[in-house]
């Protein structure tokens, strides 16, 4: 019996951290979203370009660096 209560919190436990962790994307999400809305508006289409390039320059960097295409 012990084991099986034991089992539910450590089950409880991890969807809790899930369900933060989801929360912590959306939040994350939405303040991006804001930031880009409040730079066009602004007419600093050039940051969000830049952004975009570099966001765009680093995932590319790393999926080449996780399928071994590319070495540092």
């Amino acid at each position: 019996m012990d084991l099986l209560k034991r089992i539910y919190q450590t089950t409880a436990r991890s969807l809790d951290a899930i369900e933060a962790g989801a929360r912590q994307r959306e939040a994350s999400t939405e303040l991006l979203s804001l930031w880009f809305a409040q730079n066009v508006k602004d007419g600093h289409i050039g940051y969000v370009l830049l952004t975009v390039l570099l966001l765009g320059a680093g995932v590319t960097a790393f999926v080449l660096w996780g399928l071994g295409l590319l070495v540092f």
